[in-house]
């Protein structure tokens, strides 16, 4: 299919891609060498709901490497960087982290910006060090109280 036509699919029906399809993944995974359909993509899930959205960019599947691995290891990096913003957008959770830890050190030694994404896991670390703590607490007043 030409990119003319993915674009106008994608445009008219962007939730179409974002489905999980056993075997291929996303919209993430089919076009993770395409920058222009997946700038295309970014632009019309930024109309969406963010808490609507299903998971967009995952592990490694059957084998095959996460778009990220694949575009890191391509040295792509604006894709990177667009993937980059996706997992941080709209995966912000522990779970995804795997993503860009296994690839932190190739992600520094291809000088890309980790700013954004480092002060959001230093953030959910803190929060969940707070959590723990306020829990811990409970529990032994809990304790103290029986």
């Amino acid at each position: 299919m030409k990119n003319e036509n993915i674009l106008k699919e994608i445009t008219q029906d962007v939730d179409k891609y974002t489905k999980f399809i056993a075997g291929y993944g996303t919209c993430f995974n089919m076009f993770q060498n395409n920058l222009i359909v997946l700038e295309i993509i970014v632009k019309q899930l930024s109309l969406n709901d963010k808490q609507a959205l299903p998971i967009l960019i995952t592990p490694n599947m059957l084998g095959q490497p996460s778009p990220l691995d694949f575009s890191i290891k391509n040295r792509q990096q604006r894709i990177i960087n667009l993937i980059l913003s996706i997992i941080l957008k709209y995966q912000d959770h522990l779970i995804f982290n795997q993503l860009v830890d296994k690839n932190l050190c190739e992600l520094l030694k291809q000088q890309i910006d980790l700013v954004s994404i480092l002060i959001t896991q230093e953030m959910f670390i803190k929060n969940t060090k707070n959590y723990l703590v306020r829990s811990q607490k409970y529990y032994l007043m809990k304790k103290m109280i029986h």
